[in-house]
């Protein structure tokens, strides 16, 4: 198991943890035709350049800490190729600083996720063969060019979905209804993962995917978050404007069905049967979005190389506005990349 350090503001591992610690960089490779196994051993990734791991054979982790130990953002990828596997069994892969961690999983590549928990994003960007069970972390990156893929999640302990179908193409995700608070122990969680203790913790089930494609419907789910990016590469900026994205303020609102369009991208995100909690809508490129009596994520906003102009009641703080945090129940957030 690892801790929260405030120096590097990132995962460290305990001191009394006894496993092998090894460092590796960007130069690890695993060869078509070979096997590179690690068991019970604490492996720092620790780049001395910008630079994948590449994975083209197969590379099986058990009982191992991976702590990411980048300079920049998304340094080092682990990257399985065509014909690679990666079977992740009991591990966790933490970054121990704040630079994102990307993984990228090629067309042909096979993955298993078996009681894994992690902060890596995942990508899949074409036909992948992906299977994630036993309470595993799921960040997951469903690409316009994903063809053949074989996905499975099954009891995942966090499932976070961001899709890119094609332009005008609908999609539809839906989820089991899970709707009852669930005792459990930390035995529960079975002999692989370390430091088991005693003592019952209420667990719900959430289901929160970020969707970004033009029309798309998740349905039948206990509570989700919605992400929504808003493109547009090509010069002249569009105004647009989302109004009544979840209530402000509340806890969740349920949806029998509902819909908010934005005409100019021809866009459009439709919820049936389900109870929407934060929304986190953002802009890429020449876009102005408004966004009005939503209920904003604690997040912000956006992100990236934005300006973002609020207009707020007296309760948000100055600081917080113009860092494009929008809060506030009936906050107007507007955004202008320049």
């Amino acid at each position: 198991m690892t801790v929260w350090s405030e120096a590097p503001a990132g995962f460290v591992a305990q001191e009394r943890d006894a496993r092998a610690q090894v460092v590796i960089d960007q130069t690890f490779r695993v060869g078509r035709g070979e096997t590179r196994t690690s068991s019970d051993t604490i492996l720092h990734i620790r780049p001395s350049r910008r630079g994948d791991i590449a994975v083209h054979g197969n590379l099986i982790l058990r009982d191992c800490l991976l702590l990411w130990e980048q300079t920049e953002h998304q340094q080092t990828r682990l990257r399985i190729e065509e014909g690679g596997t990666l079977r992740a069994t009991n591990c966790h892969a933490l970054s121990s600083n704040l630079f994102w961690v990307n993984w990228e999983f090629e067309s042909g590549a096979t993955v298993v996720f078996d009681r894994f928990v992690g902060d890596p994003w995942t990508s899949i960007p074409g036909a992948v063969d992906c299977e994630s069970t036993n309470r595993s972390t799921v960040k997951m990156t469903i690409q316009t060019t994903t063809r053949g893929s074989r996905i499975r999640i099954r009891d995942a302990h966090h499932l976070w979905l961001e899709i890119f179908p094609p332009a005008y193409r609908t999609g539809d995700v839906a989820f089991a209804r899970r709707r009852q608070w669930v005792d459990w122990t930390i035995a529960d969680l079975g002999a692989g993962y370390r430091n088991r203790g005693r003592g019952l913790v209420p667990l719900r089930a959430r289901h929160q995917p970020d969707t970004r494609e033009p029309h798309h419907g998740p349905g039948t789910t206990d509570g989700l978050g919605s992400g929504w990016a808003i493109c547009k590469n090509t010069p002249g900026f569009v105004d647009c404007e989302i109004v009544g994205f979840g209530a402000p303020g509340s806890d969740g609102t349920h949806y029998a069905e509902r819909t908010w369009e934005i005409p100019r991208m021809d866009a459009s995100l439709t919820l049936i049967d389900s109870r929407l909690e934060k929304v986190w809508p953002t802009t890429w490129g020449y876009v102005h979005l408004v966004v009005w009596n939503s209920n904003l994520a604690e997040r912000g906003c956006g992100v990236g190389r934005r300006r973002t102009r609020s207009t707020a009641p007296r309760s948000m703080s100055l600081p917080r506005t113009l860092a494009g945090g929008c809060t506030s129940r009936t906050a107007r957030c507007v955004k202008t990349l320049r």
